[in-house]
């Protein structure tokens, strides 16, 4: 009985032994390793920050000069065609310029070498401007509220009918611009004809519009 009792003893703590280092087994198994990470700072997401990639820029190229035609194939920069507010624009600056008494306010608007172009007086457009200025007293007259300029009318080169090509001494890529004048007269002086068209050219290098020419009357185009 004590050798059997002994045994059961034996094998009792034996099978304790084996049961506990079987759940020691499990344990370690089962428990996952744990990874030390920082405190994340109060406010701060704790996930890890992903840094972009490098990205290579080339460097800025040098834009091409504007031109109005180009061939196809490779970089180019057209010209804008001449909007309808830029013509405005240009426009109101011409009248504006009579009301300062000062030939130099046309200077900023007028293109080198800016003609008259009425048939039967051509000539430079300066002198001709001076004179005026000196016979009539621009300053003191509702110069600016004379042109309807709602009503401008653009006309480039390309589809201007000839018969006005050649009365304006049009060149490929001039825009012509015509503006009615409702205020003509003003106490006996006259101030416009019955319209104004003036002859936008873009010098060479340049890319704003100026007054080439400029021609008043009371006929059609």
């Amino acid at each position: 009985m004590r050798a059997g009792g002994d045994w059961w003893r034996f094998a009792r703590g034996g099978a304790l032994v084996v049961v506990g280092v079987s759940q020691a087994c499990v344990q370690a198994a089962v428990v996952p390793t744990e990874v030390a990470t920082p405190p994340a700072a109060s406010g701060e997401d704790p996930r890890p920050v992903r840094r972009p990639d490098g990205v290579f820029l080339d460097p800025p190229t040098a834009r091409p000069e504007a031109r109005d035609v180009a061939e196809a194939g490779g970089v180019v920069a057209l010209s804008l065609p001449l909007s309808r507010a830029e013509a405005q624009r240009l426009v109101r600056a011409y009248v504006r310029a009579f009301s300062t008494g000062d030939v130099s306010s046309f200077a900023p608007i007028l293109a080198h070498g800016a003609r008259r172009l009425e048939d039967g007086s051509p000539g430079d457009l300066a002198p001709s401007l001076e004179r005026r200025l000196r016979s009539v007293d621009y300053s003191r007259l509702p110069v600016e509220s004379a042109a309807a300029y709602e009503d401008v009318r653009v006309v480039g080169y390309d589809v201007a009918p000839e018969a006005l090509q050649r009365s304006l001494r049009m060149r490929d890529g001039d825009v012509a611009v015509e503006v009615p004048i409702r205020l003509e007269w003003v106490a006996g002086l006259r101030l416009f004809g019955a319209r104004v068209v003036l002859l936008l050219r873009r010098e060479a290098g340049a890319h704003a519009w100026k007054i080439a020419g400029v021609r008043e009357d009371d006929g059609p185009w």
